[in-house]
């Protein structure tokens, strides 16, 4: 520089990086697997789902399409995909008044996210009236008592290969999975028992191909 001249120089020499590495953190969170094997233990119901269903003293709240279809469900749909995914997932499915937005998951996108949300949205549809109607208690014992049996063995079977014990398995759940309303006047969720059944073979076609053992 020549003596007596003041230079003005305009930038920086070491640019804040901050930003950019904040985008690109976001991008990777939103590229991270989820793995939730479960959102927790049943809700409760909520009062005002009490007070739709009263209930005498040889009664449960019994649901139509059982708890566990609902729950094995989100599990095996976010299980195993990006946080991205899950989140889109999420965020358009429908609450029960069948409006959708309710479970968007608040960014930055994670796994912690999905979970709440998705269990916002298990509470949701435990509560949903037109999956519900009172009736006896000791037959609804009973068929989760079938049904904790029957799918205790189809995830072990998935796990090791077993297709006959498999098939045998999952017709059991199915039929416990299904509880229809004596009166006809409750549909419950549509198809839900039958997308989770079909989600659960390809779930052992998967792990049989991943190499099950018979």
């Amino acid at each position: 520089m020549p003596e007596g001249k003041v230079w003005a120089v305009q930038g920086t020499i070491n640019p804040d990086k901050s930003a950019k590495t904040n985008k690109e953190n976001d991008a990777s969170a939103g590229q991270k697997v989820v793995k939730i094997k479960s959102f927790g233990s049943r809700p409760s119901f909520r009062e005002s789902t009490r007070e739709a269903i009263p209930i005498t003293k040889e009664q449960d709240r019994r649901h139509i399409v059982a708890w566990q279809t609902m729950h094995e469900r989100l599990v095996m749909a976010v299980n195993g995909k990006t946080v991205e995914y899950a989140a889109r997932l999420l965020a358009l499915s429908k609450d029960p008044t069948g409006k959708v937005g309710k479970y968007k998951v608040p960014e930055p996108t994670t796994e912690d996210g999905i979970y709440t949300q998705g269990r916002a949205y298990l509470a949701d549809q435990f509560n949903a009236e037109h999956n519900l109607f009172a009736g006896g208690s000791a037959e609804n014992q009973e068929k989760g008592r079938k049904f904790g049996q029957a799918m205790r063995k189809v995830k072990a079977a998935i796990e090791s290969g077993n297709r006959e014990e498999f098939e045998n398995q999952i017709v059991i759940v199915e039929k416990n999975w299904f509880d229809p309303d004596p009166s006809g006047n409750k549909a419950g969720f549509k198809n839900m028992v039958s997308m989770t059944i079909r989600s659960l073979r390809r779930q052992f076609d998967a792990a049989k191909a991943r190499g099950g053992t018979k």
